[in-house]
């Protein structure tokens, strides 16, 4: 579904780009359209980041399976040393 609505709007985007270019040059929406992708990038990075570190959990507390200032990988060789 996300592929569909992927290929929909780019193609929307390359055809109002084709008519921009046709109305206004190469200059404007070239300019207009990198820095709507940059801005969309940016945006949706720092997005990425709040959200990671809204779902971290500070200070990390040891959980009620995992003994304070042991690590816990669930190796076998973790558990024989």
């Amino acid at each position: 579904m996300a592929v569909g609505a992927g290929v929909l709007i780019s193609s929307v985007a390359f055809e109002l780009m084709e008519e921009a270019y046709r109305e206004g040059g190469f200059d404007s929406p070239a300019i207009g359209l990198l820095l709507g992708a940059l801005l969309y990038f940016a945006v949706d990075r720092a997005h990425g980041v709040a959200r990671c570190l809204s779902e971290r959990p500070w200070p990390r507390t040891p959980g009620p399976h995992q003994p304070s200032g042991h690590p816990a990988t669930g190796s076998p060789v973790d558990a024989s040393v």
